[in-house]
């Protein structure tokens, strides 16, 4: 039964083609997904970044936990655990958007001593080794490593004789020590920019945590909490926004930081992680937007102090954002199946996945999700898809447009082969609304033959932009994804 569930899991690959009129010019979408993996079961058990790189955790065949790899189609384990009674990988792990990966596992000695160690995976460079210091001989416990894009690390981490717990960072090769205390510390998170988020307790052996940021020279208290309120679950995304939870009065809300403010605003719907729907994600920051699942199982949009309501009926859940593409899971109703709605440019998606949870998206629209089974015991299964956006034939057809690099980062290269004399003609660069952001400038009046433009993105925000040509009869558009 187990090896002819596999091979339906196996071919389960779903195609659907979708055309919308986008930009006045005709886009298919074509939606396919497959499954890839068994992974382990427990709160977080893989990661996807923006490159596509997949990294999870499973039981190899001697039945020890490993950290294994699927990449361009590739499965790869990275880590050799050679038994489960030496070393133990701990539940969280983190990987960022270059390949790089940190976990903490636990070294057992003959005595049954042990000691915790933060460990430093480059992919690119097929190198792991360990960057966390010892603080005492034995029962020394490392948590809650977090890494950014730099490959800079942050991780709480106290020694057997030690009164204080210590958050210290990893940059260029060297460990520094950068907060002490003898109350609680908790939940780091780095940002791009070298910024710590985490919690403190106000009294020792407490968990009444109040929110603290390190900007890199300095400890700075951000909440305004009072009495037994508390602050958890702190995010900052790469503009210095902060996002986290307030427990008050027996509920529990959203609080969002703006840094280019300075203010604090409370997201005024209830929300309540206890709900085992929303237990894998309760809510995405990204860019100074935020998507939550609410109290009520309705999933809110909160960007520019503004919130809006994007669900109005079934339970949903999970929701995921990158940009300009945002999703989540939800149960149907009538069927009382689990299924997936992606909001992309112009058109909404629904997948019929039966999906259970796990739901990620990437820039570029690649996308996770799993279902779960039981076979003699719980069986979380991992599958990949990917949202592919194609102009139509009618436009690819007329004129070729070339995008060099993409993604890019603060210049494009466009080449354009056009196959009639143009005058009067517009090119110019429109973001997901439709929006003008850019013309490009000398390209009013073209002949016949290739064009190249150098084109300065520098002012462009990360996101999923449109270059188009008009000339006059006919729209030609591609694809550019800003992403630094």
């Amino acid at each position: 039964m187990k090896s002819i569930l596999n091979g339906i899991l196996f071919m389960s690959i779903f195609t659907i083609i979708i055309f919308i009129f986008s930009f006045s010019s005709i886009y298919s979408y074509n939606v396919e997904y497959k499954y890839i993996c068994d992974v382990n079961f427990d709160p977080r058990p893989f990661l996807m970044n923006n490159s596509g790189t997949i990294v999870y955790k499973n039981y190899d065949e001697n039945d020890i936990l490993q950290i294994y790899v699927y990449k361009n189609g590739k499965t790869k384990q990275i880590t050799s655990f050679q038994s489960s009674y030496t070393v133990v990988l701990n539940e969280f792990f983190c990987l960022n958007e270059n390949d790089q990966i940190v976990w903490v596992q636990s070294e057992y000695s003959e005595n049954d001593f042990f000691n915790d160690v933060v460990m430093f995976a480059d992919l690119n460079k097929n190198e792991i080794k360990p960057i966390s210091n010892l603080l005492s001989e034995k029962f020394n416990t490392c948590f809650l490593p977090t890494i950014n894009d730099n490959g800079d690390v942050a991780w709480m981490q106290k020694g057997y004789y030690d009164s204080e717990t210590k958050l210290f960072v990893y940059k260029d090769e060297s460990v520094n020590e950068i907060f002490s205390s003898k109350n609680e510390i908790s939940s780091p998170h780095i940002n791009n920019n070298g910024y710590v988020v985490y919690l403190l307790s106000e009294f020792p052996d407490t968990h009444i945590y109040r929110l603290y940021l390190w900007d890199g020279k300095q400890n700075i208290r951000i909440d305004n909490t009072s009495g037994s309120n508390v602050c958890y679950r702190p995010n900052i995304d790469n503009k210095n926004n902060i996002l986290y939870i307030t427990i008050e009065h027996n509920k529990k809300y959203f609080m969002f930081y703006s840094n280019k403010t300075g203010k604090t605003s409370k997201i005024d719907i209830e929300v309540d992680r206890g709900e085992s729907l929303s237990s894998f994600n309760d809510a995405i920051l990204d860019n100074g937007t935020v998507i939550f699942t609410g109290k009520d199982l309705n999933i809110y949009l909160y960007k520019d102090e503004k919130l809006e309501k994007l669900t109005s009926k079934f339970k949903n859940y999970n929701p995921t954002l990158k940009n300009e593409y945002m999703g989540w899971i939800f149960i149907d109703s009538i069927t009382n199946s689990r299924k997936i709605l992606f909001k992309t440019p112009g058109k909404d998606i629904i997948i019929d996945a039966e999906c259970d949870w796990g739901l990620m998206i990437t820039y570029d629209a690649q996308f996770l999700f799993t279902r779960f089974f039981y076979e003699n015991g719980p069986v979380v299964k991992l599958f990949y898809g990917k949202i592919n956006f194609e102009a139509s034939q009618d436009t690819k057809d007329n004129n070729l447009i070339k995008i060099t690099p993409n993604p890019a980062f603060d210049y494009i290269n466009v080449s354009i082969d056009i196959n009639k004399n143009i005058q009067n003609s517009d090119i110019v660069i429109r973001d997901v609304t439709g929006r003008i952001v850019q013309e490009i400038p000398k390209s009013s009046n073209l002949t016949i033959g290739s064009h190249s433009f150098h084109v300065n993105t520098n002012d462009l925000p990360n996101g999923v932009y449109f270059i188009e040509i008009n000339d006059g009869s006919s729209i030609t558009g591609e694809k550019i994804i800003i992403e630094r």
